[in-house]
Protein backbone atom coordinates (compact mmCIF):
# COMPACT_ATOMS: atom_id res chain seq x y z
CA UNK A 1 0.00 0.00 0.00
CA UNK A 2 3.18 2.28 0.74
CA UNK A 3 4.76 1.99 -2.58
CA UNK A 4 1.15 2.41 -4.60
CA UNK A 5 0.46 5.55 -1.98
CA UNK A 6 4.06 6.78 -3.06
CA UNK A 7 3.11 7.13 -6.80
CA UNK A 8 1.03 9.68 -5.84
CA UNK A 9 4.27 12.19 -4.69
CA UNK A 10 6.51 11.83 -7.84
CA UNK A 11 7.78 15.26 -8.20
CA UNK A 12 8.84 17.02 -10.87
CA UNK A 13 11.55 20.03 -10.43
CA UNK A 14 14.19 21.97 -12.51
CA UNK A 15 17.54 24.17 -12.15
CA UNK A 16 18.20 27.04 -10.25
CA UNK A 17 15.53 29.93 -9.85
CA UNK A 18 13.13 27.72 -12.31
CA UNK A 19 9.84 26.18 -12.11
CA UNK A 20 8.94 23.01 -12.03
CA UNK A 21 5.43 21.43 -12.88
CA UNK A 22 2.91 18.62 -11.59
CA UNK A 23 3.38 15.12 -13.42
CA UNK A 24 2.48 11.41 -12.28
CA UNK A 25 4.97 8.71 -11.77
CA UNK A 26 6.42 6.18 -14.17
CA UNK A 27 8.12 3.86 -11.73
CA UNK A 28 7.93 2.83 -8.09
CA UNK A 29 10.48 1.48 -5.82
CA UNK A 30 10.39 -1.75 -4.70
CA UNK A 31 12.22 -0.72 -1.32
CA UNK A 32 10.17 1.71 0.64
CA UNK A 33 7.80 2.93 -2.72
CA UNK A 34 9.29 6.28 -2.72
CA UNK A 35 10.74 7.33 -6.30
CA UNK A 36 13.53 10.19 -6.38
CA UNK A 37 14.15 13.46 -6.28
CA UNK A 38 16.98 16.75 -6.49
CA UNK A 39 17.75 19.45 -8.53
CA UNK A 40 17.90 22.95 -8.22
CA UNK A 41 14.15 24.12 -7.68
CA UNK A 42 11.17 21.25 -6.60
CA UNK A 43 7.63 20.70 -7.24
CA UNK A 44 5.80 19.26 -4.82
CA UNK A 45 2.81 18.05 -7.98
CA UNK A 46 -0.16 15.74 -6.95
CA UNK A 47 -1.44 12.88 -8.94
CA UNK A 48 -4.34 13.79 -9.78
CA UNK A 49 -3.83 16.80 -11.25
CA UNK A 50 -1.31 15.61 -13.63
CA UNK A 51 -3.16 12.59 -14.33
CA UNK A 52 -5.92 14.66 -16.39
CA UNK A 53 -2.94 15.48 -18.46
CA UNK A 54 -4.20 13.93 -21.84
CA UNK A 55 -1.78 10.80 -23.18
CA UNK A 56 1.08 11.67 -25.49
CA UNK A 57 0.42 9.75 -28.85
CA UNK A 58 3.54 8.15 -29.86
CA UNK A 59 3.68 6.46 -33.30
CA UNK A 60 5.30 3.04 -33.78
CA UNK A 61 7.81 2.45 -36.02
CA UNK A 62 10.41 0.23 -37.04
CA UNK A 63 14.18 1.24 -36.69
CA UNK A 64 15.85 2.64 -39.76
CA UNK A 65 18.88 0.81 -41.23
CA UNK A 66 21.72 2.60 -39.35
CA UNK A 67 19.55 1.20 -35.67
CA UNK A 68 19.27 -2.14 -37.00
CA UNK A 69 23.40 -2.31 -37.85
CA UNK A 70 23.79 -1.52 -33.84
CA UNK A 71 20.65 -3.15 -32.18
CA UNK A 72 22.78 -6.51 -31.38
CA UNK A 73 22.55 -7.27 -27.37
CA UNK A 74 25.09 -10.58 -27.81
CA UNK A 75 27.88 -8.29 -27.35
CA UNK A 76 28.68 -5.49 -25.15
CA UNK A 77 27.33 -1.76 -26.29
CA UNK A 78 29.67 0.44 -27.28
CA UNK A 79 28.80 4.68 -26.93
CA UNK A 80 28.77 4.55 -30.53
CA UNK A 81 26.17 1.81 -30.29
CA UNK A 82 24.05 4.17 -27.32
CA UNK A 83 24.41 7.25 -29.86
CA UNK A 84 23.25 5.12 -32.88
CA UNK A 85 20.33 3.83 -30.97
CA UNK A 86 18.88 6.66 -28.98
CA UNK A 87 18.48 10.43 -31.44
CA UNK A 88 20.02 13.49 -30.29
CA UNK A 89 17.17 14.38 -28.16
CA UNK A 90 15.27 11.39 -27.45
CA UNK A 91 15.55 9.25 -24.25
CA UNK A 92 17.93 7.31 -22.59
CA UNK A 93 16.59 4.72 -20.15
CA UNK A 94 19.55 3.42 -17.95
CA UNK A 95 20.61 1.83 -14.58
CA UNK A 96 23.71 0.37 -13.09
CA UNK A 97 24.32 -2.79 -11.07
CA UNK A 98 27.07 -5.08 -10.72
CA UNK A 99 27.39 -9.23 -9.94
CA UNK A 100 25.28 -8.81 -7.08
CA UNK A 101 22.76 -7.17 -8.43
CA UNK A 102 22.52 -8.55 -11.21
CA UNK A 103 19.28 -10.68 -10.78
CA UNK A 104 17.39 -6.81 -10.04
CA UNK A 105 19.06 -5.80 -13.45
CA UNK A 106 17.65 -8.46 -15.57
CA UNK A 107 14.12 -7.48 -13.52
CA UNK A 108 14.32 -4.00 -14.87
CA UNK A 109 15.02 -4.43 -18.12
CA UNK A 110 12.38 -7.72 -18.50
CA UNK A 111 9.68 -5.38 -17.03
CA UNK A 112 10.86 -2.21 -19.14
CA UNK A 113 12.09 -3.36 -22.87
CA UNK A 114 8.29 -4.86 -23.55
CA UNK A 115 7.03 -1.05 -22.86
CA UNK A 116 9.23 0.59 -24.80
CA UNK A 117 8.81 -1.78 -27.40
CA UNK A 118 5.05 -0.53 -27.57
CA UNK A 119 5.98 2.84 -28.88
CA UNK A 120 9.31 1.42 -31.36
CA UNK A 121 11.87 2.46 -28.30
CA UNK A 122 12.93 -1.12 -27.12
CA UNK A 123 16.62 0.04 -28.31
CA UNK A 124 16.43 3.20 -25.92
CA UNK A 125 17.39 1.11 -22.74
CA UNK A 126 20.64 0.33 -21.46
CA UNK A 127 22.49 -1.49 -18.28
CA UNK A 128 25.66 -0.04 -17.12
CA UNK A 129 27.33 -3.36 -16.02
CA UNK A 130 30.03 -2.64 -13.51
CA UNK A 131 32.02 -5.51 -13.23
CA UNK A 132 33.04 -8.69 -15.48
CA UNK A 133 29.67 -11.02 -13.24
CA UNK A 134 27.20 -8.50 -14.45
CA UNK A 135 28.65 -8.30 -17.78
CA UNK A 136 28.07 -12.06 -18.26
CA UNK A 137 24.92 -12.24 -16.39
CA UNK A 138 23.36 -9.56 -19.09
CA UNK A 139 24.55 -10.93 -22.12
CA UNK A 140 23.72 -14.18 -21.45
CA UNK A 141 20.33 -12.89 -20.56
CA UNK A 142 20.55 -10.63 -24.40
CA UNK A 143 20.25 -7.54 -22.32
CA UNK A 144 21.47 -4.52 -23.53
CA UNK A 145 25.08 -4.39 -21.92
CA UNK A 146 27.09 -1.59 -21.35
CA UNK A 147 30.83 -2.19 -19.58
CA UNK A 148 31.12 0.45 -16.70
CA UNK A 149 34.40 1.21 -15.00
CA UNK A 150 33.62 2.55 -11.53
CA UNK A 151 35.87 2.96 -8.34
CA UNK A 152 32.79 1.21 -6.27
CA UNK A 153 34.58 -2.13 -5.55
CA UNK A 154 32.95 -5.43 -3.90
CA UNK A 155 34.46 -7.15 -1.20
CA UNK A 156 33.54 -10.42 -1.53
CA UNK A 157 35.04 -11.82 2.01
CA UNK A 158 32.65 -9.48 4.16
CA UNK A 159 29.69 -8.60 1.66
CA UNK A 160 29.30 -11.56 -0.72
CA UNK A 161 25.81 -10.95 -1.26
CA UNK A 162 25.01 -7.43 -0.70
CA UNK A 163 27.78 -5.86 -3.02
CA UNK A 164 28.79 -2.98 -1.95
CA UNK A 165 25.37 -0.84 -1.26
CA UNK A 166 26.40 -1.46 2.83
CA UNK A 167 29.96 -0.15 2.36
CA UNK A 168 29.29 3.81 2.91
CA UNK A 169 32.75 4.90 0.30
CA UNK A 170 32.05 2.52 -2.06
CA UNK A 171 28.26 3.30 -2.10
CA UNK A 172 29.06 6.77 -3.05
CA UNK A 173 31.51 5.75 -5.37
CA UNK A 174 28.71 4.02 -7.43
CA UNK A 175 26.99 7.34 -6.95
CA UNK A 176 30.11 9.08 -8.89
CA UNK A 177 29.67 6.58 -11.10
CA UNK A 178 25.94 7.43 -11.77
CA UNK A 179 26.70 10.92 -12.31
CA UNK A 180 29.53 10.46 -15.00
CA UNK A 181 26.90 8.06 -16.87
CA UNK A 182 23.99 10.89 -16.85
CA UNK A 183 26.77 13.17 -18.33
CA UNK A 184 28.06 11.74 -20.66
CA UNK A 185 24.66 11.19 -22.08
CA UNK A 186 23.47 14.79 -21.04
CA UNK A 187 26.87 16.07 -23.05
CA UNK A 188 26.03 14.01 -26.58
CA UNK A 189 22.90 15.72 -26.21
CA UNK A 190 20.55 12.75 -25.07
CA UNK A 191 17.69 13.73 -22.32
CA UNK A 192 18.59 10.43 -19.94
CA UNK A 193 15.81 8.38 -17.70
CA UNK A 194 18.24 7.19 -14.76
CA UNK A 195 16.50 4.44 -12.24
CA UNK A 196 17.87 1.91 -10.14
CA UNK A 197 17.37 -1.56 -10.39
CA UNK A 198 14.80 -1.87 -7.71
CA UNK A 199 12.79 0.59 -9.74
CA UNK A 200 9.39 -1.57 -11.49
CA UNK A 201 8.46 0.25 -14.76
CA UNK A 202 4.86 0.43 -15.71
CA UNK A 203 4.51 3.55 -17.87
CA UNK A 204 6.87 5.47 -19.93
CA UNK A 205 7.87 8.92 -18.78
CA UNK A 206 7.40 10.61 -22.04
CA UNK A 207 3.55 12.32 -20.80
CA UNK A 208 5.67 13.53 -17.87
CA UNK A 209 8.24 15.31 -20.00
CA UNK A 210 5.63 16.97 -22.65
CA UNK A 211 3.68 18.31 -19.35
CA UNK A 212 6.84 19.77 -17.90
CA UNK A 213 8.56 21.49 -21.14
CA UNK A 214 10.73 24.25 -18.70
CA UNK A 215 11.99 21.29 -16.38
CA UNK A 216 15.86 20.64 -17.13
CA UNK A 217 15.66 17.94 -13.99
CA UNK A 218 12.93 15.72 -12.80
CA UNK A 219 12.17 12.98 -9.87
CA UNK A 220 10.16 12.76 -6.67
CA UNK A 221 10.28 12.30 -3.41
CA UNK A 222 10.22 10.32 0.10
CA UNK A 223 6.76 11.51 1.08
CA UNK A 224 4.26 8.56 1.58
CA UNK A 225 1.55 10.69 3.06
CA UNK A 226 -0.98 11.20 0.36
CA UNK A 227 -3.51 13.94 1.40
CA UNK A 228 -0.83 15.95 2.80
CA UNK A 229 0.99 15.78 -0.27
CA UNK A 230 -1.77 17.36 -2.26
CA UNK A 231 -2.28 19.78 -0.25
CA UNK A 232 -0.51 22.98 -1.79
CA UNK A 233 -1.83 25.21 0.32
CA UNK A 234 0.59 27.66 2.34
CA UNK A 235 1.17 26.58 5.94
CA UNK A 236 4.30 26.31 7.97
CA UNK A 237 3.35 22.23 9.74
CA UNK A 238 4.82 19.69 7.61
CA UNK A 239 4.68 15.92 7.71
CA UNK A 240 7.89 14.06 7.76
CA UNK A 241 9.25 14.02 4.75
CA UNK A 242 6.80 15.73 2.83
CA UNK A 243 7.12 19.77 3.72
CA UNK A 244 7.12 20.79 -0.30
CA UNK A 245 4.36 23.38 0.07
CA UNK A 246 5.00 26.90 0.07
CA UNK A 247 5.76 28.39 3.84
CA UNK A 248 7.10 24.68 4.97
CA UNK A 249 10.10 25.26 7.10
CA UNK A 250 11.60 21.67 7.11
CA UNK A 251 11.52 18.48 5.93
CA UNK A 252 11.40 18.56 2.15
CA UNK A 253 12.97 15.29 1.53
CA UNK A 254 14.10 13.74 -2.29
CA UNK A 255 14.92 10.81 -3.18
CA UNK A 256 17.33 9.81 -6.02
CA UNK A 257 16.24 6.29 -7.11
CA UNK A 258 14.55 7.69 -10.50
CA UNK A 259 15.49 10.72 -11.91
CA UNK A 260 15.24 12.69 -15.63
CA UNK A 261 17.52 14.99 -16.99
CA UNK A 262 17.25 16.76 -20.34
CA UNK A 263 20.25 17.38 -22.41
CA UNK A 264 22.13 20.26 -23.86
CA UNK A 265 19.95 20.87 -26.87
CA UNK A 266 19.71 24.73 -28.18
CA UNK A 267 22.98 25.02 -25.38
CA UNK A 268 20.48 24.30 -22.28
CA UNK A 269 23.44 23.20 -19.78
CA UNK A 270 21.33 23.72 -17.04
CA UNK A 271 20.79 19.76 -16.43
CA UNK A 272 24.58 19.04 -16.70
CA UNK A 273 25.41 21.77 -14.39
CA UNK A 274 23.58 20.05 -10.98
CA UNK A 275 25.07 16.87 -12.12
CA UNK A 276 28.91 17.99 -12.20
CA UNK A 277 28.18 19.67 -9.04
CA UNK A 278 26.37 16.88 -7.19
CA UNK A 279 29.31 14.33 -8.82
CA UNK A 280 31.98 17.32 -7.38
CA UNK A 281 30.16 17.07 -3.90
CA UNK A 282 30.47 13.52 -3.81
CA UNK A 283 33.82 13.26 -5.11
CA UNK A 284 35.33 15.28 -2.48
CA UNK A 285 34.19 13.49 0.59
CA UNK A 286 36.38 10.85 1.79
CA UNK A 287 36.48 7.69 3.50
CA UNK A 288 33.07 5.68 5.21
CA UNK A 289 31.40 8.69 6.24
CA UNK A 290 28.11 8.41 6.04
CA UNK A 291 27.11 10.84 2.99
CA UNK A 292 25.49 9.01 -0.11
CA UNK A 293 24.01 10.39 -3.55
CA UNK A 294 20.91 11.06 -2.30
CA UNK A 295 21.82 13.18 1.11
CA UNK A 296 24.59 14.74 -1.55
CA UNK A 297 21.78 15.71 -3.93
CA UNK A 298 19.55 16.76 -0.86
CA UNK A 299 22.85 19.28 0.63
CA UNK A 300 22.51 20.55 -3.28
CA UNK A 301 19.33 21.38 -3.59
CA UNK A 302 19.10 22.87 0.56
CA UNK A 303 16.60 20.82 1.47
CA UNK A 304 19.32 19.79 4.44
CA UNK A 305 22.24 21.67 5.99
CA UNK A 306 25.61 21.48 4.46
CA UNK A 307 29.25 22.54 5.14
CA UNK A 308 30.66 20.44 2.39
CA UNK A 309 33.49 21.81 0.59
CA UNK A 310 34.35 20.70 -3.49
CA UNK A 311 37.40 18.98 -4.14
CA UNK A 312 39.70 21.72 -4.15
CA UNK A 313 38.21 22.52 -0.55
CA UNK A 314 36.28 25.40 -1.28
CA UNK A 315 33.19 25.35 0.42
CA UNK A 316 29.63 25.14 -1.48
CA UNK A 317 26.92 28.03 -0.53
CA UNK A 318 24.43 27.38 2.31
CA UNK A 319 21.86 26.55 0.16
CA UNK A 320 19.85 25.78 3.04
CA UNK A 321 19.78 29.28 4.40
CA UNK A 322 17.61 29.97 1.15
CA UNK A 323 15.41 27.13 0.72
CA UNK A 324 13.15 27.45 4.01
CA UNK A 325 10.44 28.79 4.40
CA UNK A 326 9.69 27.43 0.93
CA UNK A 327 8.82 30.14 -1.80
CA UNK A 328 5.56 29.22 -3.80
CA UNK A 329 7.32 29.61 -7.71
CA UNK A 330 3.54 29.49 -9.62
CA UNK A 331 1.14 26.75 -10.05
CA UNK A 332 -1.20 27.62 -6.73
CA UNK A 333 1.80 26.53 -4.71
CA UNK A 334 2.88 23.30 -6.31
CA UNK A 335 5.95 24.29 -7.75
CA UNK A 336 8.45 26.25 -5.37
CA UNK A 337 12.27 27.33 -5.94
CA UNK A 338 15.19 25.95 -4.63
CA UNK A 339 18.20 27.42 -2.13
CA UNK A 340 20.22 28.52 -4.83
Amino acid sequence: DQTQDALAGFKAFVDTNSLATPANTAASKATNGAATAATAATSAANTATASATPPLAIASSPPPPDVQACADNSRELSQSDILCRVPRGGLAFVSLANGAYSELGINWALLLLPILAKVGHEGRAFLYALDDAAVRAFLKARLPTVRQSTAAKHNPLSMSTDGFRWEPGAFRDYGVTKADVIVWLLKAGRDVCFSDVDAAWVKLPYQLLQSVPDADVLSGTDCLHVPFDADRSPRPHSVKNCGHQPGSKWSAWFNTGVMLFRGNQNGNQNAIDVVLEWRDRMAAVKGDAQIDDQLTFNQLVGTVWSNARNTKGAAYPNTFRNFYPIRAAGDNGRTIYDGN
